[in-house]
């Protein structure tokens, strides 16, 4: 009878796990790059009044303005970026106006739809008589006012980005408004300037560590905090270890039932202590790591983020709490972080990163 053996090139098995985990997360992301989300619930349905790419762009035609490459001149194209930066305060954010605490409900919702009719009369106004051919843009008030509720309620707030287009994605104005709301609750009067920005830029998995660095030299020079991560990677190491760990119970079961290993499981295999039966988190997160971060004197500026490293920073960005103190004087006892960006960005898959598990 052949000599008992345990397997445990258990780290190869974690390590093969892995790498298709992460190759199916890649082809997912990789398949259609910027989809929109649908809302499921009636009352936060999305309203932008432009169904497709095609009726935007018939929309453009008959606002006889050529999206082609190179119908610009470069006269042209400076009036258009002069223009763009003359109306820029007036391409905005809806704010919620400002409210108090002795103010009734119906009076709030009063107030809070004439604010969003002024807005939208505002950009009507711009495509008007300037000329702007906006881009679709939501139209029902109570997408914004989840927004709203998200800013008020939260200590910080992290705005995630597509790595592959992070201007793109990034709403500066947000950030401005992260800066107007008031107090622990949004309360008019209670003082401005107490809630903290954090960009996440989700995906980075996709860049090089080159492309990352450059980023990183635009965002710093900009004074804006910022930060690499890849959603995707995180859940296959998650989900890998979920199954590493799965798999090694299952062998170490079988062995003691057969006494023996199937065939193809004993070569290679060698003695190891039951503490190596499984990959450590260590071992599976440096699976991830990409080679070029490896080599000495890389930047560490352009490091794709772990959770637990994300975690940390949100620790390390986050405002003082005790700016935050309630009626009763005393400051929240947890860290409210709110996720914001545009659909298909990683909210969702962040979360559930942050979680450990499908949660949203």
């Amino acid at each position: 009878m052949p000599s008992r053996t345990r397997n445990s090139n258990s780290s190869g098995l974690g390590r093969a796990i892995i790498n298709k985990k992460v190759k199916d997360a890649r082809k997912i992301q990789e398949s259609g790059m910027y989809t929109t989300d649908v809302d499921s619930t009636s009352r936060l349905k999305s309203v932008t009044q432009e169904r497709d790419l095609e009726e935007f762009l018939n929309t453009a035609q008959l606002a006889e303005t050529d999206f082609t490459a190179g119908t610009y001149g470069e006269v042209e194209e400076k009036k258009t970026l002069k223009k763009h930066i003359d109306n820029k305060q007036r391409l905005r954010v809806p704010r919620r106006p400002p409210w108090t605490k002795t103010m009734t409900p119906a009076e709030l919702e009063q107030q809070e739809k004439a604010a969003f009719l002024d807005w939208r009369r505002e950009l009507a106004v711009l495509q008007e008589e300037e000329n702007f051919l906006l881009t679709p843009f939501e139209r029902n008030i109570e997408v914004w006012r989840q927004l709203w509720r998200v800013l008020e309620r939260s200590h910080l707030i992290v705005q995630i980005v597509d790595a592959r287009n992070p201007l793109r994605f990034r709403c500066e104005d947000l950030e401005d408004y992260v800066m107007d709301v008031e107090g622990p609750e949004g309360e008019k009067g209670t003082g401005r300037a107490i809630r903290r920005s954090l960009l996440l830029i989700n995906k980075a998995d996709l860049l090089t560590a080159k492309q990352r660095t450059q980023w990183a030299d635009y965002f710093d020079s900009q004074g804006i905090q910022y930060a690499f991560f890849s959603a995707a990677n995180a859940a296959a190491i998650q989900e890998a270890r979920r199954e590493a760990s799965l798999r090694a119970h299952e062998i170490t079961k079988d062995e003691e039932g057969a006494g023996l290993l199937p065939e193809e499981q004993i070569d290679g295999a060698k003695d190891n202590d039951d503490s190596e039966s499984v990959a450590s988190s260590n071992d599976l997160e440096s699976y991830f790591s990409v080679e070029e971060e490896n080599i000495e004197g890389a930047d560490p500026r352009a490091r794709v983020l772990s959770v637990l490293q994300l975690e940390d920073l949100f620790v390390q960005k986050a405002p003082d709490l005790t700016a935050f103190v309630d009626a009763s004087g005393r400051p929240p006892s947890k860290l409210m972080v709110g996720l914001v960006g545009y659909p298909n960005v990683g909210k969702s898959s962040t979360i559930n990163s942050l979680l450990g598990e499908k949660k949203v």
